[in-house]
């Protein structure tokens, strides 16, 4: 079973060790910020409009930018 998985897989793992300018390429900060979604997602018991919801996650993701409110 483990020998099946990393036939399978074998590219997708030797990829993980490739490096890019000094360092391992990861998707763990997209997976984090996900994750982050969805638990302001979890709190607020579902968000009823899209694109002020949108927006408060692009500010609390980065708060310098500046972002339209409410978008006419």
């Amino acid at each position: 079973e483990c020998a099946k998985t990393l036939t399978n897989w074998k590219q997708e793992i030797l990829n993980s060790f490739h490096w890019y300018d000094g360092r391992r390429l990861s998707n763990g900060p997209i997976e984090g910020k996900n994750n982050y979604i969805k638990k302001i997602i979890s709190n607020a018991n579902g968000l009823s409009n899209f694109k002020r919801a949108r927006n408060k996650f692009i500010y609390s993701q980065n708060q310098y930018e500046k972002y339209l409110i409410n978008e006419k």
